[in-house]
């Protein structure tokens, strides 16, 4: 996948540059998120804390609990943060930065894997010998790994390591460098001023 998205965007360059365009053209490259890796050996059963046959789960980096009327649900979060690289919490108790408590196919309790781990059950990993491997993403956007790229070249943009910015601000600096007001929206117009000429 890398050396098919670098052989397309050395066409792109390419055709800018034998049409003397290149230096004319503000050119952006991003990717939505980026990856940790992760490994048979970085696994935490949630089988002793989790009564399957009462609480349904949402297997992911963040793992969702979906436990019946009657269950204790402030057991179950006690039970499951007592395990290694988890953090169990009502969806209301999750941090505001996180954006993630007020949408109703949110479960109800929210269990947050650190980074490069995986929560799973014995029974999916005896049928799925392989897994996990390689990389995921869906961890807290805190941890570096998981940082997507913003790389950008052109007239209309400063050069050199401009610091983070947030994907949310990528909307303000295009719109910026074509030269028309952005709608309103969720991003900081300071990172724009930052990154334009």
């Amino acid at each position: 996948a890398i050396l098919e998205a670098d052989a397309a965007l050395g066409v792109l360059l390419d055709g800018l540059r034998q049409r003397g365009r290149l230096d004319a053209t503000d050119i952006v490259v991003v990717s939505d998120h980026g990856m940790t890796a992760v490994s048979r050996e970085r696994v935490v059963l949630l089988d002793d804390a989790v009564d399957y046959e009462t609480v349904d789960v949402d297997w992911g980096e963040v793992v969702g609990l979906w436990p019946e009327a009657g269950v204790d649900v402030d057991a179950l979060i006690a039970r499951v943060s007592a395990l290694p690289h988890l953090t169990a919490m009502r969806k209301a108790d999750v941090p505001d930065r996180l954006h993630y408590s007020d949408h109703p196919r949110i479960p109800p309790v929210v269990v947050l894997v650190d980074a490069g781990w995986t929560a799973s059950s014995q029974s999916y990993l005896d049928r799925n010998p392989e897994r996990p491997s390689g990389g995921a993403h869906g961890y807290d956007n805190v941890e570096r790994d998981l940082h997507g790229i913003f790389l950008a070249r052109g007239p209309h943009l400063r050069t050199g390591a401009l610091g983070t910015l947030s994907t949310v601000d990528v909307y303000n600096v295009l719109a910026g460098a074509l030269g028309v007001t952005p709608a309103p929206n969720s991003g900081d117009p300071a990172v724009a001023a930052r990154v334009l000429r």
